[in-house]
């Protein structure tokens, strides 16, 4: 018997991430299994944090969201450089880690919705770590079309690290099989 998500028979919410959200976000964001596949790396102390929130919270190329499932968070979703003239943004996002397998699933197609009918988006964009073969995975699943180079840079680290870039039309997604009404 397969286990269950905490997402299974129910729908998954989103809402605006707050201030009172940070240091479960950042225990999250900086969890080693989730750190690895970011573009900074480095593990963000509380101060950085912080100051990061306070950077974005009135910036309105910017949306930072909680996912929940029963009034609890499962994950947070961003959607950045929101281009109101084109209609696109990107959006990234990761779940709790301690959760299992098969709850990010959840997470994004909340997460197209919001940004395909709240956002009036025409496009979504991502850039996905080569390295992350989860999340490609998911992106294919989702329908997303893959630029057919690789793009490289150099992290914080100042390591060089591979990505992919995709991107996922309103089009592409109203005719996806994979386009859930109900999440």
């Amino acid at each position: 018997m397969s286990e269950r998500t905490p997402c299974d028979n129910t729908k998954t919410t989103l809402r605006p991430m707050t201030e009172a959200d940070l240091a479960m976000v950042r225990v999250w964001r900086n969890d080693p299994a989730v750190r690895q596949f970011m573009f900074t790396q480095h593990d963000i102390n509380a101060e950085e944090h912080r100051c990061w929130f306070t950077g974005i919270a009135d910036d309105q190329t910017k949306r930072f969201l909680i996912a929940l499932v029963d009034g609890t968070p499962i994950g947070m979703v961003s959607f950045t450089h929101i281009d109101a003239t084109s209609g696109s943004a990107e959006w990234g996002f990761y779940k709790d880690p301690g959760l299992p397998t098969g709850t990010g699933i959840h997470l994004l197609q909340a997460a197209l919705v919001y940004g395909f009918t709240n956002l009036a988006l025409r496009q979504i964009d991502s850039r996905v770590l080569c390295t992350n073969s989860k999340v490609l995975h998911l992106h294919h699943k989702l329908s997303f079309r893959k630029d057919e180079s690789v793009a490289v840079l150099q992290n914080d680290c100042g390591d060089a690290i591979s990505y992919c870039v995709f991107h996922l039309s309103r089009e592409q997604w109203t005719r996806s099989a994979n386009h859930l009404t109900e999440y």
